[in-house]
């Protein structure tokens, strides 16, 4: 009974679990991600150790105020979700052509996705994934919120050694890290969403 809950609590994330021969998807959910954020993060990290003009801190606040700025983003994928999952067009209920994608269920078995389910979980993903987010966010900002009175003030800053202002810094260059993988791989994936709606669904197979 557990596994059967876990198994649809955590479905939005299926999408993960989503398999092609090409790879785009693990490509365009994990290796774009991964890569953007991280060489964002290290440059801006050692912009920040260098210049005295740029702090760690206060670009880790800009990141936690665009992401909540975006608050709107959960209703706008679960329309989405909603418009999908009634719309009348036959050759949404047809197997994807070339290259197949498809997961396996909880019971083992291979299903091969149609332009209606693979939408359907793509916009469920970024629907719990952006509200997860936004949560994310406030826990953080509300976690990091006394030591942030206390060490990340500029002035205090200025005076540290680059050993000192490094070891300050990591616990918000790993927030910003997370935050804005998170961030960049929702992004894509919509993109990806907008392609399928925009133009993809369009073609005949």
């Amino acid at each position: 009974m557990i596994h059967i809950l876990t198994y649809r609590l955590f479905s939005p994330w299926r999408f993960w679990c989503i398999r092609d021969e090409s790879k785009l998807l693990y490509v365009l959910n994990w290796v774009f991600p991964l890569l953007l954020s991280l060489i964002i993060t290290i440059v801006i990290e050692v912009l920040c150790l260098y210049s005295g003009n740029l702090s760690m801190f206060q670009l880790w606040k800009d990141l936690l105020k665009l992401v909540e700025n975006s608050n709107f983003l959960p209703g706008f994928f679960i329309a989405a979700l909603a418009a999908i999952a009634v719309f009348d067009k036959n050759s949404m209920d047809e197997i994807l052509p070339g290259a197949k994608l498809f997961y396996i269920d909880i019971v083992g078995h291979r299903v091969e996705l149609t332009r209606r389910r693979l939408l359907c979980m793509l916009f469920s993903f970024l629907s719990a994934q952006s509200f997860c987010l936004i949560a994310l966010t406030q826990i953080t900002d509300n976690l990091f919120g006394f030591y942030c009175n206390h060490k990340c003030d500029n002035t205090v800053f200025s005076y540290m050694s680059f050993k000192e202002a490094l070891l300050s810094d990591w616990p918000f260059v790993i927030s910003y890290f997370i935050i804005l993988f998170l961030y960049i791989q929702i992004f894509l994936v919509m993109l990806y969403g907008m392609y399928y709606l925009g133009e993809r669904i369009h073609y005949k197979n």
